[in-house]
């Protein structure tokens, strides 16, 4: 859920400012806590696949200006 929303109801209920504060601060301490443990676990994986990523990076970098220098020909042999 948008912490937007949650700000917004919260306002609107007239909700205590300090204990928004402390709420908030622990949600955030908590998401930002699993999601490190998830991105240190996933380190080990994403070596594995670094390799795999940056050959197709290159595919496709490879593939966008073969597209654009036929694109500039195609321009240029139409007039």
């Amino acid at each position: 859920m948008p912490s937007v929303v949650i700000s917004a109801f919260c306002g609107f209920i007239k909700y205590d400012v300090k204990m928004y504060i402390l709420i908030t601060f622990r949600g955030t301490l908590v998401k930002s806590f699993i999601l490190g443990v998830m991105a240190w676990q996933f380190g080990s994986l994403y070596g594995i696949i670094k390799s795999e990523i940056g050959i197709s990076e290159e595919i496709v970098i490879i593939g966008i200006l073969i597209a654009v220098i036929c694109f500039i020909i195609y321009k240029k042999y139409k007039k």
